[in-house]
């Protein structure tokens, strides 16, 4: 069955699908079939195969199976809405939106309280990572008489600062995660 009310809204990917005149299942003025959206659905690989026509109302048409993973996190990494591409996830650097305003994609899935500790543990695996970079070069490069004064202090700025500049990203990158591996539902969409 194909959820009109979340197609009418461009919510995937930020398309405008047409669905007035044509029955699901039977091809449009342009041949393009317009199929069954199930997101839970499992593909053959190839999870973005979406084929488009312009038809003569000046509306989009879109054969849907899926969006592609990398593609979610692309579109989160510039903290834009990961389904659709299109609405900003945060508010504020530290503030998180409510919903896609493109899509309606709610940026709070299910879990209330303890859904953001994926985020949070992304946060801090990047935190360490770049402290492990940086630590890494500033020894090969002042070896064998490293500054061990001014790695502390470069140590407990990098460690204060990372988890600040990261943190939207955080919530995005986890935001597009969780929609791999939960595809979204109606019920997700405000």
């Amino acid at each position: 069955m194909v959820n009109r009310d979340v197609l009418e809204r461009g919510g995937l990917g930020g398309i405008r699908v047409h669905t007035e005149g044509v029955d699901e299942g039977s091809p449009d003025a342009h041949g393009v079939l317009l199929t069954s959206v199930d997101a839970t659905a499992p593909t053959d690989g190839s999870r973005d195969q979406a084929m488009d026509a312009e038809p003569a109302s000046g509306a989009w048409c879109v054969r849907i199976a899926g969006m592609r993973t990398y593609q979610a996190l692309m579109r989160a990494s510039r903290l834009r809405c990961p389904y659709c591409g299109v609405g900003r996830v945060m508010r504020s650097w530290f503030s998180l939106g409510e919903a896609c305003s493109e899509c309606g994609l709610r940026f709070e899935r299910d879990e209330r309280d303890d859904y953001w500790l994926g985020a949070y543990l992304l946060n801090f695996i990047a935190t360490e990572v770049v402290f492990a970079l940086w630590l890494t070069v500033l020894l090969i490069a002042t070896w064998p008489d490293p500054p061990w004064t001014a790695v502390i202090w470069l140590g407990v700025l990098q460690m204060c600062l990372t988890p600040i500049v990261f943190y939207p990203f955080a919530k995005a990158l986890w935001l597009a995660i969780d929609l791999a591996f939960r595809p979204a539902k109606p019920e997700d969409f405000a």
